[in-house]
């Protein structure tokens, strides 16, 4: 299944990845050391046995000349038979020395193309050419999991021809709940690879630990950087459990978790990456807290416990950096200024939801303004100056309405759910309009949708089946109609 989808901004990725490198690669000039050191661990009674081999198959090997052949050659004829065969083995062993290495009965070529037995590939300029980001590709980051293995698959669409496909992909060693895509990293890192910013995420997962990763990276093996998770190995203990009436008791192994300071103790559903304020993540988390990072030092600055239950979703305000969107299981929504005192709840705002919640989300446009949706379908607009009430309630979807994203586009937005399908509102004037609905079952249960902010129009999205697509809306009459008027809108609030 696909869990989350992310967009990656243009100009972040770097236009040619960079080749993972093995920690211990095995070059050349190191297979005659690697010989020698197996010849030196050969006993005397293996080199009397393969010495012995060898003689059998010289002998199997010589080639029976008709000895009344032999007869009939003269003295000088044999001799010169004999000068012609030690002239190829010398040749022979020149060439050898200048193309090749020979290793027992092996032989490894200096240029690889000196090799008679090696096939040209023709696609490998195709696959270099692939990996090759241009200024007008998208990139978008899929988490995806499936029974035996998760990894975050890295797409690339080329949107004008309509096209995309897999351009690398992490393995990961835990299920991933969420993603957050960020241009911070640890200092140590950062001055590793000489650069001031680069292009990372942070991946929320089933076990209480934020993993960061390099996207730069091809065949990445580990995260750069972990916040929180366990600070030593599990440790086991036994515990005492009843096994019915009359029968007394028995004893079980209980893994003992010790968890780094200030780490989550419980999977982390929802994270938050600051874009007016970089160094800042925050994440949300079934262990019913909230926690904001400080990404360069890898430390928690702030620990939030004003949830009474898990933590779904959480969103900072992409006008005023201190403002954090917080929701989750309580039905409850909350507004936290971290520039207030937080360790007195002062500062936090409470509004009240229908239900549980699966996701909330920020208006780009209207920043003083949110919305969320619920596990009923139900979808809410909030002012965050009344929490008194909505501004409107709307039943989006038969099922959960399990994500929301806005446009840059004003007013435009959309919905997924677990009925499969994306629908297309206007939100104008507090109103919200709908405009189009498409079910796509080769998806199933849709659980991530997302507007790209660099084209406005295309969206990602992903669900049950595992599967990505993308849409560009601008196919549609009905949005052209309605949205295309307002791109000088659009890019008048860009410049606010």
């Amino acid at each position: 299944m696909i869990t989350f989808i992310e967009w990656i901004p243009r100009g972040a990725p770097q236009s040619i990845p960079i080749q993972n490198e093995m920690e211990n690669p095995i070059f050349p000039q190191e297979f005659s050391k690697m010989d020698l050191k197996l010849n030196e661990n050969l006993n005397e009674n293996e080199n009397e046995n393969l010495n012995e081999n060898l003689n059998e198959n010289e002998n199997e090997n010589e080639i029976e000349i008709n000895e009344n052949e032999i007869e009939n050659l003269n003295e000088n004829e044999i001799n010169e038979i004999e000068i012609n065969e030690n002239d190829d083995d010398d040749d022979d062993d020149g060439i050898l020395n200048q193309f090749a290495t020979r290793i027992g009965d092996l032989m490894y070529y200096n240029n690889p193309q000196d090799d008679p037995n090696l096939v040209q590939n023709d696609d490998d300029d195709s696959e270099k050419d692939d990996l090759i980001i241009k200024n007008t590709d998208l990139l978008a980051i899929a988490a995806k999991s499936e029974e035996e293995m998760s990894s975050l698959e890295i797409y690339l669409y080329e949107e004008k021809q309509d096209n995309f496909y897999v351009h690398h992909d992490i393995i990961l060693p835990t299920f991933p709940l969420s993603l957050a895509w960020l241009n911070s990293a640890p200092d140590s890192y950062l001055k590793e690879r000489s650069i001031e910013s680069g292009n990372f995420v942070a991946v929320g997962t089933f076990d209480p630990t934020i993993e960061i990763w390099d996207l730069d990276i091809l065949d990445a093996e580990a995260p750069i950087a972990m916040l929180g998770g366990l600070s030593e190995k599990p440790r086991k203990r036994r515990v005492k459990k009843k096994t019915g009436r009359n029968r007394g008791m028995r004893f079980e192994i209980e893994p003992i978790l010790k968890y780094k300071p200030e780490s989550h103790t419980d999977s982390v559903l929802g994270l938050s990456w600051n874009k007016l304020h970089h160094n800042l993540l925050s994440s949300g988390s079934a262990d019913k807290t909230v926690k904001i990072w400080e990404i360069p030092t890898q430390q928690c600055l702030h620990t939030l416990s004003h949830h009474s239950n898990k933590v779904q979703s959480v969103s900072w305000n992409p006008k005023n950096d201190s403002l954090l969107l917080t929701a989750g299981y309580d039905s409850a929504a909350f507004i936290c200024d971290i520039k207030q005192n937080l360790t007195k709840n002062q500062g936090i705002t409470k509004f009240s939801l229908s239900s549980e919640v699966e996701y909330c989300a920020w208006n780009p446009i209207e920043s003083d303004k949110f919305i969320v949706s619920t596990d009923d379908g139900i979808v809410q607009y909030y002012d965050i100056r009344n929490h008194s009430s909505p501004i409107f309630s709307a039943n989006c979807h038969k099922k959960e309405t399990t994500s929301i994203s806005f446009s840059l586009i004003p007013g435009l937005l959309v919905t997924a759910g677990t009925d499969k399908s994306i629908k297309i509102w206007d939100l104008q004037g507090n109103q919200l309009t709908f405009i189009y609905a498409k079910e796509f079952p080769e998806i199933g249960k849709i659980f991530s949708v997302k507007f790209s902010d660099d084209s406005p129009f295309v969206v990602s999205f992903g669900g049950s089946q595992g599967k990505v697509s993308f849409w560009d809306l601008t196919t549609l009459k009905q949005v052209q109609d309605r949205f295309i008027s307002r791109i000088p809108q659009m890019n008048s609030s860009k410049k606010k």
